[in-house]
């Protein structure tokens, strides 16, 4: 798999190469919600210590999401065909809130190392470059620390999309749509400081 691909974007290789003392502050959060249904990108960046921050915020649904395997860093991922895009002008107290709410969800604390990313499941990523440090961290549902988050409340209600945010519904087995999610089923791995390896499982080798 290409190094300019979706896994390189979602751990937020990006971000972690330009990320160095007196770099402005950005964070990357993405939902996970079924990758062949949804997913949801909050790109927020805060080029002024001294003011708010720019929220851009890029839904895929369906028929979207086969464009991600030429995902070639945000400025690829974030054209304007590509999803549904808003983008939201926080002030300096909202993005105090978002920090403050990331920290209480977990992101200083250590990443649940070994934990799998399944892409036919709900999970959040989070990866940034805060105060000039790499900060990165992932929450998978059916997890306490998933069941506590409160990010997620935080940035849907900032989302200015209009597109419905995907609640999750078990699938019959044979179905279409769970054939569906098989075939674009893959797992990442959760490492110490971002995502370790590259897509396993499923389906991968044909439709990443």
């Amino acid at each position: 798999m290409r190094k300019t691909s979706w896994y390189s974007f979602l751990n937020g290789d990006d971000l972690r190469a330009s990320c160095m003392a007196g770099a402005p502050d950005r964070m990357r959060l993405v939902f996970n919600a079924v990758y062949s249904e949804q997913v949801r990108v909050y790109d927020v960046a805060r080029p002024d210590s001294a003011k708010g921050a720019t929220l851009s915020a890029q839904v895929f649904g369906e028929g979207d999401l086969l464009e991600l395997r030429h995902v070639t860093g945000v400025d690829s991922l974030l054209d304007p065909w590509r999803g549904r895009k808003a983008v939201t002008e926080l002030t300096a107290d909202q993005w105090a809130t978002l920090l403050a709410t990331l920290r209480q969800d977990g992101l200083d604390q250590p990443p649940p190392q070994g934990m799998e990313l399944d892409s036919t499941d709900f999970y959040w990523v989070a990866t940034g470059c805060l105060g000039g440090k790499t900060v990165f961290n992932a929450w998978q549902r059916r997890s306490p620390r998933y069941e506590a988050l409160k990010v997620d409340d935080l940035l849907f209600a900032w989302d200015a999309t209009g597109v419905p945010v995907a609640r999750w519904q078990a699938v019959q087995r044979g179905s279409f749509e769970a054939m569906r999610r098989e075939q674009f089923r893959f797992a990442l791995r959760v490492g110490p400081t971002g995502l370790i390896d590259g897509p396993a499982l499923g389906g991968l080798g044909q439709g990443f």
